[in-house]
């Protein structure tokens, strides 16, 4: 299904900023819209909101704030090494 968008009209993304971008800004999911994955990028933004909330809540919810950001981070990484295309299937260089 095409929305009118020709995929070679767009210069290829770079691995490299993505790299950066997934490590420094990963919390606000900078990574995700800048190779397309809108979806992705809102759910990570959700995710460290939902995060940060229970932060707030008190020290018994340290254990709980420490697996969400450690599960994050899991696939934050998991993303950097198995990402080899963007949103429009185009390879990242």
């Amino acid at each position: 299904m095409s929305y009118g968008l020709d995929s070679k009209n767009y210069p290829p993304k770079s691995r490299f900023t993505f790299i950066l971008l997934s490590l420094f800004f990963n919390s606000l999911g900078l990574h995700l819209f800048y190779i397309g994955y809108a979806g992705g990028g809102v759910f990570t933004l959700l995710w460290n909101a939902a995060t940060v909330y229970f932060a707030l809540q008190g020290e018994q919810m340290v254990e709980t704030v420490l697996w969400m950001y450690g599960i994050h981070w899991v696939v934050t990484l998991i993303g950097i090494i198995s990402a080899d295309t963007d949103a429009r299937n185009m390879p990242l260089q």
